[in-house]
């Protein structure tokens, strides 16, 4: 260990919590890039770290990890991709390349090449976050930031199978000059009427084809639990069970199955 090298218990700490907050991108890029180079144990902590949760940042960089890992031959990660990864994680700025990214991954049909290539994943989280918009309706003037994510829980199977599909919201409106909100005003049904302008940020560039995905909007038969705190902020969330189809959106299966290391395809 060197000199002036701390704990890894610490760094793992450290490492931990950065990893795991909502930065923007860039600065997620420049973690990423130099966090590796302080000493060895800070590269092998973060590696394990980074391994286990993977944060998709953009198309370039998700042809990338494929690259690596068909090739065993990353000199951060090693061998710990794929089998060590059990969350894919896709949370973009809204001005950044990695939209592209969510939005490939919103209009999936299915995840069979993300379950082969990396056979332990047991989750892939799509986040997004924004303030308020024209979509959503302001209450007597006052913002709102939404938080949204869809969970994909995936299971083991190198076919077609059923996909548990999580949606949760998260929506946050900043008071301001206000110190309550008026009497007359009834947060339960404000919100319920703006469920579905909120999903709608969920898949801000697009909406062809988008009731066709396994992440579809909640339809007639589907409970949205609705829960009200007094910090101001309001959480939805239901499930679902969707059966994948055949279908390989911009090849994205194709990528992953071609990334599957030859150690584990036995050629």
């Amino acid at each position: 260990m060197e000199s002036s090298a701390l704990p890894p218990e610490i760094i793992d700490d450290i490492l931990s919590g950065i990893w795991s907050s909502s930065i923007p991108s860039h600065e997620r890029i420049m973690f990423m890039t130099t966090c590796p180079l302080l000493n060895r144990t800070w590269k092998a902590v973060f590696a394990r770290i980074a391994s286990h949760d993977i944060y998709i940042l953009s198309t370039k960089f998700f042809e990338y990890l494929c690259s690596i890992t068909h090739s065993q031959t990353s000199i951060i990660y090693g061998y710990l991709l794929p089998n060590t990864t059990h969350t894919i994680i896709c949370q973009p700025d809204l001005d950044s390349s990695a939209t592209e990214m969510y939005m490939t991954l919103c209009k999936q049909q299915n995840f069979i090449g993300l379950r082969n290539c990396f056979p332990n994943v047991q989750k892939l989280r799509l986040r997004l976050s924004r303030q308020q918009t024209r979509y959503i309706k302001l209450v007597h003037g006052v913002k709102q930031v939404v938080h949204t994510e869809i969970s994909l829980y995936m299971d083991s199977s190198s076919r077609l199978t059923t996909i548990c599909t999580m949606w949760s919201i998260v929506m946050r409106y900043d008071m301001g000059s206000l110190s309550h909100l008026p009497e007359e005003f009834d947060s339960q049904r404000w919100h319920a009427d703006n469920v579905d302008d909120c999903l709608r940020l969920m898949f801000p560039f697009t909406l062809i084809g988008f009731q066709t995905t396994l992440t579809h909007y909640p339809s007639a038969g589907d409970t949205v639990n609705v829960v009200h705190d007094e910090d101001h902020t309001m959480y939805y969330c239901y499930e679902r069970y969707d059966t994948e189809r055949f279908d390989d959106f911009r090849g994205s299966n194709w990528r992953l199955c071609k990334a599957i290391p030859v150690s584990m395809t036995g050629e």
